[in-house]
């Protein structure tokens, strides 16, 4: 297998080789589309895959695929994700509803010059989840110059590693996008409080368990 996946790298054209040696290799293929990475002493000592594969399907045509596929993939012994990026595009003014997760996550916000929320994480970097929900007709509107016909266009992204990308199905299960009617509840206490959690995300740390339950259900019943 390794001496078949040799051939075939050093000698096909849409392959950039680089950095060899007996037992590694680094490549790039495709017009750099594709990152390939063997190292067998590397992976015996950590106890890792020999090969790694980096790629994004939605650039590559069906045929290039099939050119992943039969010089890399069929030739990997136990095949694993080791990320996978999900990614929804809604035509829905989210800087308008409320985000909540069931779980205790880190959540940052970055706002505009406008004063309105523009990004918002849920989760850090290394863990085996990370959300981002961001305004992609404005990014794409500054970043790239391209204008996007529909009113409003948002982009909610999950970066999943590790046990995350087994249980990917379920990334979703515990959050919550919601428009919470805050003002339709009769206490004015609970009213206050309920206002001050959605607006000091903060404050969620300073709560018992039991009572950030109590409060997240109101949210959801009330939304």
């Amino acid at each position: 297998r390794e001496q078949w996946v040799k051939k075939h790298v050093e000698t096909n054209n849409q392959i950039d080789l680089r950095d060899t040696g007996y037992d590694r290799f680094k490549c790039h293929a495709l017009k750099n589309k594709v990152y390939v990475e063997y190292n067998r002493k590397q992976a015996q000592a950590m106890g890792r895959s020999e090969i790694r594969v980096e790629f994004n399907p939605n650039e590559l045509s069906e045929e290039e695929i099939q050119f992943i596929q039969f010089i890399f993939l069929d030739n990997m012994r136990n095949k694993h994700f080791s990320r996978i990026d999900l990614a929804f595009d809604v035509p829905v003014d989210l800087e308008e509803y409320y985000v909540m997760s069931d779980k205790s996550v880190k959540q940052t916000v970055f706002y505009g010059r406008d004063n309105k929320a523009e990004t918002k994480y849920f989760g850090v970097r290394d863990s085996e989840r990370y959300i981002r929900i961001y305004n992609k007709k404005k990014q794409l509107s500054e970043v790239k110059e391209k204008e996007i016909t529909e009113e409003h266009l948002w982009r909610i992204e999950f970066e999943l590693k590790r046990s995350m990308t087994d249980k990917w199905d379920k990334c979703f299960d515990d959050l919550h996008i919601l428009q919470p009617a805050w003002q339709t509840i009769e206490k004015d206490n609970t009213r206050a409080m309920v206002y001050m959690l959605m607006n000091e995300q903060g404050e969620w740390g300073k709560l018992a368990r039991k009572t950030k339950y109590k409060y997240k259900n109101l949210i959801k019943e009330i939304s």
